[in-house]
């Protein structure tokens, strides 16, 4: 039986808990966040009552709660103050306009799902549909692949143990011993490619990024349409390497 923390606090974990539930749906019923969270449908509306009341869900029309305003504002100033994307836009800004294709970076958050944390859009009209803050499937993503080869063993094990994983398009590796063979080749190669597995006509090219201490954290990635990335492919994996150690440059010289 997992010990009980004495400093968590029951009450806000569960309000964390209705909100992340909501923000992962975008539309959630008081039953189906119940249901979900398996949370006393009484103390559910509670805390959708206090979160409303404070700006933080909105109940629509239909009876479903989404994210309010407020979670929207705090959202921004975040991003405003994301200290890595302060740290890195640059770099990745002067990727897109030697490409001109949208550049990205990201991290494996608790769920080994990819989570972008910094971002530069492309002028090109057709780009990656992709945010800061989204977050993405690691198996089918060039940065997800990157990050998934350089992964701790026993959390990588645990990782494959849920395949198969669910196809997103014809080219998306699903089984295991696939994944596993693709997450050889990018640990012999150094560099992660995405061909329309994610998304249908986009193609992607990422690489690891290290810390100070030579460890794996993040990934950076150039990603556009097959059609326009296909005749500087060689070019940009040439070119993502140096990126990766000037981000390694910034981190060892911003402040601890």
């Amino acid at each position: 039986m997992t010990k009980k923390n004495r400093y968590m606090l029951d009450t806000v974990s569960n309000a964390l808990a209705v909100l992340d539930c909501v923000a992962e749906s975008g539309h959630s019923t008081l039953t189906q966040i119940s249901e979900t969270l398996g949370i006393n449908k009484t103390v559910v509306f509670r805390i959708l009552y206090t979160l409303e009341a404070n700006g933080y869900v909105a109940k629509t029309e239909t009876s479903a709660y989404t994210l309010g305003h407020r979670v929207i504002l705090h959202g921004q100033q975040a991003l405003k103050h994301n200290a890595i994307h302060q740290r890195v836009k640059g770099v990745l800004r002067d990727l897109t306009t030697q490409f001109n294709e949208s550049s990205h970076m990201g991290l494996l958050d608790d769920s080994a799902n990819v989570l972008i944390v910094s971002k530069i859009d492309a002028a090109a009209t057709i780009q990656m549909s992709s945010q800061i803050g989204k977050t993405m499937p690691a198996y089918c993503s060039a940065m997800g692949k990157c990050l998934l080869a350089h992964m701790d063993p026993g959390k990588l094990k645990e990782y494959l143990s849920a395949g198969p994983f669910p196809r997103k398009t014809l080219t998306t590796l699903t089984t295991v011993p696939e994944l596993e063979r693709e997450l050889q080749l990018i640990r012999e190669r150094g560099y992660a490619i995405d061909n329309e597995e994610s998304e249908e006509g986009l193609f992607c090219v990422a690489v690891p990024v290290t810390n100070s201490r030579g460890q794996v954290y993040a990934a950076v990635s150039l990603s556009g349409p097959s059609t326009r990335m296909i005749n500087k492919t060689s070019q940009i994996i040439a070119q993502l390497p140096l990126v990766a150690r000037e981000i390694l440059r910034l981190e060892a010289e911003s402040p601890e």
